[in-house]
């Protein structure tokens, strides 16, 4: 367990002969085996307050980032930084922390203050790259990569950073800027032309994505980057292409994990689930990145109705970045067979086995004890996990949702104005709230206000689409409304979508348009509730009364 290799690690250090020291980091020992992580992480934090052990001080750091606990992981980076005669390590992971957490002003004054101080650039960018992908908004990372790239304009790798940051975040032009500062740099090295590569597939320059030259990889990319350079050829739709590259690749290296995996996506992307499958078992065989390999099976079993199989394949993914979706699948599957509260005990026993994935699955909790209406307890699961994330809005979000679902009108429409509140500029926060003001108030004219924000944000969000014609039908602008609910039922075909459409075509007089489309989407999701009460009110002689 991790944990206890922390503890074997720390025991070499003679500052492990003070008796209070070493009660403390027994007790956070003890909490993380029993998958009580908060208490866990918070004991390491003052075992390295009270020791005078570097190491400790750095093992508390990185447990608390390696579990998401940004507050925690900022004050032990302090310690660390304290305590070690170079500090800028600790005062990166300090900045990252803080970047989680949502303080760009101090993430961007922490790099800046190390950078100040001569640490070595491209080490300061190798940390960065690790700590940047685990779970730092998009945003975020961009608006103080930019800053600090800007203020070091001669370190490359800074300038690289955030031309990908900018392009995570759909900011095309600084993409470019930063580019270009690579170009003057004579540092355009592959992973540059990747980012410039990925840019104008993103802008829809599809030509000029696959016949610049300046675009094409040196002969000594590595094969990471040649499967990335094959991947975008399958974003832009030369799908072929792409699994011939990493056939020629495959061939080349005919060990290489890395390169399996790859041709085994791309088979299933290109439309072959059954070499995906031969793929993803060959993998599975070789006994390297088994995580992934059990996943995709996992799903090829889920998808032949095999669930049982499914089960038990999604609740051996125990590492990496797809732990917490095979968790997540493992609970439905188990919320269908055997109720809420089976699937509470997966979660449950999987947390005390792997607590590192205690806090990612907290909302997962959250969102079965709602399903269950166990809402006390799905509050309780929330109010955790946002008190310890406060910038996780999809939390926030899934929070009112289960106030709404309780049947605490007025509480639900308060939470999700204090979402807006937290996060004004999101399109999500916004519709949301403006779908619950057209749904369950008369509050029609604040709904579509709030609505249209988000839709001009985000144009072509079917969710809000659909957002945008049930607030149309609620004022009854049933015309408008179906234009604006068949564009959203084609961009996103979903049962609440056809219920609200199915709705105002029968409101319109077009019964038999409105039987047919909502016999459609009963075939399509079967025992959806909302698609369930929309038949029982409208249909007669429906697909519920006749089976």
């Amino acid at each position: 367990m991790f944990a206890l290799v922390l503890a074997a690690a720390a025991l070499a250090s003679p500052a492990w002969a003070d008796e209070g020291y070493g009660v403390v980091l027994a007790d956070a020992e003890r909490a993380m085996t029993d998958g009580d992580f908060v208490a866990g992480v918070n004991r390491y934090l003052e075992a390295a307050r009270v020791g005078d052990s570097v190491e400790t001080a750095r093992q508390a750091t990185l447990t608390a980032y390696l579990f998401g606990f940004d507050n925690v992981a900022a004050e032990a980076a302090v310690r660390w930084a304290e305590l070690d005669v170079t500090p800028w390590r600790a005062q990166v992971y300090g900045a990252m922390a803080a970047l989680r957490a949502g303080d760009v002003d101090e993430a961007v004054k922490g790099l800046r203050g190390v950078l100040d101080d001569g640490a070595d650039t491209a080490v300061v960018c190798e940390v960065l790259e690790e700590g940047l992908s685990r779970n730092v908004r998009n945003e975020d990372a961009h608006a103080a990569l930019k800053q600090v790239a800007r203020r070091f304009d001669e370190a490359a790798c800074l300038s690289a950073l955030a031309a990908a940051a900018a392009l995570s975040h759909d900011d095309f032009d600084d993409a470019e800027r930063q580019l270009d500062r690579l170009r003057k740099l004579d540092a355009f090295d592959n992973q540059a032309r990747l980012i410039a590569m990925a840019r104008l597939i993103a802008l829809e320059d599809v030509d000029a994505a696959l016949s610049d030259d300046e675009l094409r990889l040196d002969n000594d990319a590595t094969v990471q980057e040649q499967i990335e350079y094959a991947f975008l050829h399958a974003r832009a739709e030369q799908d072929e292409t792409a699994r011939n590259m990493v056939e020629l690749l495959r061939s080349e290296f005919p060990g290489d994990a890395d390169v399996l995996e790859a041709l085994a996506v791309l088979q299933l992307q290109g439309g072959d689930p059954q070499a995906s499958r031969r793929s993803f078992l060959e993998l599975l065989a070789s006994g390297e990145k088994t995580a992934d390999a059990l996943f995709y099976l996992a799903r090829f079993a889920e998808s032949d109705r095999r669930f049982d199989q499914a089960l038990r394949m999604y609740s051996q993914v125990d590492s990496g970045s797809l732990a917490v979706p095979a968790q997540q699948r493992a609970a439905a599957l188990l919320r269908e067979s055997d109720g809420v509260p089976a699937a509470i005990s997966h979660i449950d026993d999987f947390v005390v086995r792997h607590p590192r994935f205690g806090l990612d699955l907290l909302p997962v909790k959250g969102s079965l004890y709602a399903r269950g209406e166990f809402y006390e307890q799905a509050l309780a699961a929330y109010d955790t996990y946002v008190e310890l994330k406060p910038r996780a809005e999809f939390a926030w979000l899934a929070r009112a949702d289960a106030i709404l679902q309780s049947g605490e009108l007025d509480d639900a429409i308060a939470a999700f104005r204090d979402v807006v509140d937290r996060f004004p500029d999101s399109p999500n926060a916004l519709n949301a709230l403006g779908y619950t003001l057209a749904d369950r108030t008369r509050k029609f004219r604040e709904a579509e206000r709030l609505i249209d924000r988000a839709l001009k944000m985000e144009p072509d969000n079917a969710a809000i689409i659909d957002s945008k014609g049930w607030v149309l039908f609620r004022r009854g602008k049933l015309k408008q409304a179906r234009e604006y609910l068949e564009r959203a039922w084609e961009d996103l075909p979903d049962p609440e979508v056809a219920a609200h459409l199915g709705e105002v075509l029968w409101r319109m007089g077009e019964e038999q348009e409105a039987r047919d489309l909502l016999e459609e989407a009963w075939q399509r999701f079967p025992g959806d509730s909302i698609l369930r009460d929309t038949i029982r009110r409208l249909l007669d002689d429906g697909p519920l009364t006749r089976s």
